[in-house]
């Protein structure tokens, strides 16, 4: 099997550009007091915004 190749979106509140990279240990977009510990993303780019 593959890697798969992308593309691959993530939303995001915070501003970002093309080949940033995501790392994790931010504040949620939806529970500011929690920080994230992993980085969500999704190959669907109308599933961005749920899987930031």
């Amino acid at each position: 099997m593959s890697p798969d190749e992308g593309p691959f979106f993530h939303g995001t509140a915070a501003a970002r550009v093309v080949g940033e990279l995501l790392t994790p240990g931010f504040r949620s977009n939806y529970r500011p007091e929690v920080v994230m510990n992993h980085v969500y993303f999704t190959a669907l780019v109308d599933g961005a915004g749920m899987a930031a």
